[in-house]
């Protein structure tokens, strides 16, 4: 017999189960191809409702924990660093898996998604999960290139009409002295 273990590392005897669990059946018919059918699809949908389920219950306790967080912050006016440190060190919290890298990802959620409804309208939609949205909140955004017309454009801005006139004039002549020397 196969022995298996939980994480609480109690002893699981499977294959007793499973035989126990034979036994108390009062039915002995094989079941059909479309009971077999039916069942799948049963379960399915409710396996992926119940995980939706779970993924959004985990998601909502970090963007919880990173708004409680930021609120005892600002009401009693402390550093939240030390806030989270000192937080991170009670064996109630790290014990619950929430050390200090956990608390400061909470906190980046809340940060940036206020409200949490927020966070089904990234990309992943519906079918967005704790790691996917670590993933969106720890990966560096690629920059954007600028192209000439917005570099102009920002540059008009800032000088004021006059000044970039003077610029493009010096620009201009800066071109004609290149082409001169051939470069």
């Amino acid at each position: 017999m196969a022995k298996k273990t939980t994480k609480a590392i109690v002893p699981v005897d499977v294959d007793k189960i499973a035989i126990d669990a034979f036994k108390a059946s009062k039915f002995k018919n094989k079941p059909t191809e479309q009971v077999i059918e039916s069942t799948i699809d049963e379960l399915e949908a409710l396996l992926v409702q119940r995980g939706k389920e779970a993924r959004a219950d985990t998601m909502l306790m970090f963007w919880e924990t990173g708004q409680l967080m930021r609120n005892k912050e600002r009401e009693n006016k402390v550093s939240i660093s030390a806030l989270v440190s000192r937080v991170a060190l009670d064996n109630r919290i790290s014990g619950r898996h929430m050390g200090e890298r956990s608390l400061w990802f909470a906190i980046k959620f809340f940060d940036t998604y206020g409200n949490f409804e927020l966070v089904y309208q990234t990309e992943h939609g519906e079918n967005v999960s704790l790691s996917k949205v670590k993933k969106l909140l720890l990966t560096p955004k690629p920059k954007k290139t600028r192209t000439l017309q917005q570099i102009a454009y920002d540059l008009v801005d800032k000088l004021g009409a006059d000044e970039a006139q003077k610029l493009i004039a010096e620009i201009e002549h800066e071109i004609e002295r290149r082409a001169k020397q051939g470069k």
